[in-house]
């Protein structure tokens, strides 16, 4: 996890490559209020 914005639920995620994306957290992400900067996350987005 590289960035998290708890109040826009907005998370900026390093991808393996080191790419980075910005991703909308929806309400069904449990935990949310827990994440951290340096996390490490499975993600699945469509």
């Amino acid at each position: 996890m590289a960035a998290v914005d708890k109040e826009q639920c907005l998370v900026s995620v390093e991808n393996e490559d080191g790419s980075k994306e910005v991703l909308k957290v929806g309400e069904e992400a449990r935990n949310f209020d827990r994440i951290e900067v340096g996390d490490i996350v499975k993600t699945v987005y469509y």
